[in-house]
This record gives structure tokens, sequence and C-alpha cells, in this order.
């Protein structure tokens, strides 16, 4: 097959494996349109599907860089030059471990009522929701929340749904930190 001599040239360029796996399967899924629209025939998709992915230690292909934190320092460095909204989200993603987009999609409506010191957001739209997994994100309310000045005990968790536009995460953003 010429995907293998394909996929042997990808592993001589120096690509990670990881990327070459990711490269092949689009290769697959662009064959699997063709036959879907009746541009290709059936046999040739099913033979690239055969062709297995490169595992991890049983190949030549070098594996990619594991993808590090950024250091707290350059975070501290760069903070006093962000507008207070990205601030505000830089922070909040650091003390909680959060995605960006989980903490970019976060609305006061999320944030569930909690006892004691800990404020809980459960995410609707959030990267495995298709699964239907449940995404939760958790805070402690100690003195980095009062240094950070984000008023996160005062969040209103209830009213109706705002829609989901910049303009919103805008104002939800200032509103945590007021």
């Amino acid at each position: 097959l010429k995907l293998k001599a394909v996929r042997e040239h990808m592993i001589a360029t120096g690509w990670s494996r990881s990327h070459i796996n990711r490269c092949v399967s689009q290769i697959r899924h662009v064959f699997r349109w063709g036959v879907e629209n009746e541009l290709v025939d059936a046999p040739v998709s099913q033979a690239l599907e055969a062709v297995s992915g490169l595992k991890r230690g049983r190949c030549e292909a070098r594996e990619s860089k594991p993808v590090r934190p950024v250091p707290e320092a350059d975070i501290v460095a760069v903070r006093p030059f962000l507008a207070r909204v990205v601030a505000a989200i830089v922070d909040v993603q650091l003390y909680t471990a959060a995605r960006p987009g989980d903490v970019c999609r976060l609305r006061p409506v999320d944030f569930i009522e909690t006892a004691g010191k800990v404020w809980t957001a459960r995410l609707e739209m959030h990267k495995t929701a298709h699964h239907g997994r449940e995404r939760l994100i958790y805070r402690h309310l100690g003195q980095t929340s009062n240094r950070l000045g984000l008023g996160l005990g005062q969040i209103r968790t209830s009213g109706p749904s705002p829609r989901r536009t910049r303009r919103t995460a805008s104002r939800v953003w200032l509103n945590t930190l007021n």
C-alpha cells in the first residue's frame, strides 16, 4: 500500500508518532468522504483502514515532548500587561487548573451554591460533554481569591441563562472582578 510508504516518509522526515497517526487518520477520512460521494471505490478506503496506527515503542518514529505548564514566573511577568478580563481568566485558570475554553464559557448561572469556602461551577458545554460526562470546576475561596480581587463569593447563581456572546462573557468576567 502507498499509505505505508507515505507513513515511512513521515517517519524519515522526523515527525512525531502522534502527529503521523493524526495525518494518516486524516488521509483515511478523505478517502471515506470520497467513497461516500462516489468519487473513490470502496475497496480503496477499506484497504487504507487496514493500515494500523504506529504504536508507542514499536516504531522508529520519535515521541513528542510532553506539553509542560507555563512557569508561574512567566505568568507573573505578563499579568500587569493584560486587560482586566484576560487577567481574571488567567488567574482563574491558574488556581483551578481548568481548560481555557471552559473558563471562557463560564457564566454566572453555571455556579452552584455550596456551603463553606468552596465554589463549584457545573459546565453544560465542555470538551467531553458529547460522551455524557459532567464537568465541574472547584475553587477554594481563601486568601488567593481575596488577593486577586475576584469576588467569587458574590456571584449570582440563579436567573435566566444569558446568550453566549463575547459581550456576555466580558460582562461575566467584569462582574466577577467587582
